[in-house]
């Protein structure tokens, strides 16, 4: 790895951690549904980053299960904050249709796919996790428009959460598949890890505004 990528995964780490304690500092107080469950998955977040950095530096090369159980945090802490602020009843059963096929895929990809859980980063499951993630947050923008409070949207924090995490996941998508196949041809994952650490620090410095513009005029 490249001493710029890094610099930027570790600008990442400090950037999720700043998100963390904004997002705590907010929470307390806010009046979103299950929004506290969203806190505690961005707590969780630099917690494994540390974690798995401290398991690097004592000699271990096998981290790769942490980042396999904020996988399963992520789809579950947006799935939750998503489907408990929708309207329409058949939205929020498409929310926990896209929770629950994300969740077979990552029991399938242990059991028929990949190697085990707690040695492997489970690539195939995450792949169509950001896929399911884009359809939630889409879900949601959709909802918002077609309701009465469309034009809340400007000042609604959901709204506002859901634009970097279709920013983050829309990015890396089409880009991990060419980094994937720039790693088979030269053998080098800088690529990849650039990518992701970027738009990485974008959407966490997008959620951390959000937190903060919004912290005395919420509207859900």
């Amino acid at each position: 790895m490249s001493s710029f990528t890094y610099t930027i995964l570790s600008y990442g780490v400090y950037v999720e951690i700043f998100c963390a304690i904004i997002a705590f500092i907010y929470g307390r107080n806010s009046n979103i549904k299950m929004v506290r469950v969203f806190v505690a998955y961005l707590l969780l977040v630099p917690i494994i980053e540390c974690t798995a950095g401290i398991i690097t530096d004592l000699g271990y090369e096998n981290n790769q299960w942490l980042y396999n159980i904020l996988g399963v945090a992520e789809i579950t802490a947006i799935s939750i904050l998503i489907g408990f602020n929708l309207r329409k009843r058949s939205l929020k059963n498409l929310v926990l249709l896209c929770f629950g096929l994300g969740i077979l895929v990552v029991i399938a990809d242990i059991i028929f796919i990949g190697p085990p859980f707690f040695k492997t980063y489970l690539n195939h499951a995450f792949g169509l996790h950001s896929l399911l993630i884009l359809i939630i947050a889409f879900v949601y923008l959709f909802d918002l428009i077609i309701s009465e409070d469309y034009m809340t949207i400007k000042r609604n924090l959901l709204s506002w959460v859901c634009l970097a995490l279709i920013l983050y996941h829309a990015c890396t998508i089409p880009f991990t598949i060419i980094s994937n196949y720039y790693n088979s041809v030269f053998k080098n994952e800088d690529l990849i890890y650039l990518i992701q650490g970027l738009a990485s620090i974008i959407m966490y410095a997008l959620f951390s505004i959000e937190f903060l513009w919004n912290r005395k005029k919420l509207s859900i």
